[in-house]
Formats: structure tokens, sequence, C-alpha cells
């Protein structure tokens, strides 16, 4: 079976997202155009994958993203063409995380309040 691999497994807002596509050997899909729904419910061209398989993706929006592509040609049951199999995959986008900016705020702090902590207990023990 054929699919879609993001990567990373979850996206962040604003940080790049690489699409692989694959064929059921695991061999990677070349010229395979990529679109993305977005959370808004907007559909629009990522691009077009190179000769590893792959496209990159920035995402701009929070939510549940899809990426989709169409692999052009003949199914078993038809002679004729059709669209072809359609690949879906969800892919979840969360916003950017400050934690390392209260990282750089609360350790000082911390360090500020032990030591304050320790004189004062000096200073009682040695009263």
């Amino acid at each position: 079976a054929q699919w879609l691999e993001p990567s990373p497994s979850a996206g962040v807002v604003g940080s790049t997202t690489v699409i692989t596509a694959h064929d059921g050997e695991g061999m990677p899909l070349v010229g395979l155009e990529i679109q993305a729904r977005r959370p808004d419910g907007s559909r629009g061209k990522v691009g077009v994958t190179d000769d590893k398989g792959e496209v990159s993706y920035l995402p701009s929006a929070e939510g549940q993203h899809e990426f989709l592509a169409t692999l052009p040609g003949k199914t078993a049951a038809r002679k004729e063409a059709d669209e072809g199999l359609q690949l879906l995959t969800p892919y979840r986008v969360v916003g950017r995380s400050w934690r390392w900016l209260w990282a750089l705020f609360c350790v000082p702090v911390g360090l500020l309040l032990l030591i304050s902590n320790i004189n004062r207990g000096r200073r009682a023990t040695a009263s």
C-alpha cells in the first residue's frame, strides 16, 4: 500500500515539516503533487515530491491538517484511466512552546529564593 509520511509526527507552527511519499514497496514516489487541507478548510498545493519522494511544508496555523495526493493511473478493476488512488494523511499542528522562556525566568528566581532561604536559616541558627 502506498502512503504519505510526515516528519516530525506532530508539527509546530512555523517549523518545517517534510512529507515523504512511498509506493507499496517503500520506494519514494517521485513527481507526485501533494496538497494540504488546513484547519480552516482551505486547500492548497504544497509542492511536488523530489527524487527522494519528499516535499517540505511550513504550517502557519494550529489544528488538524490533512495531506492529500492522487496517484494517477489505472486500477486493476478498470481498463481506462481514472482519477487514481487517493492518499490522505491527517497531521496535527500545535502552537510554539514557550517553556524555554519560563525556564529562563524561573531558574534564576528559584536560585535566588534558595540562597535567600539558606542565608535566613544560617542567621536563625547563629542567633
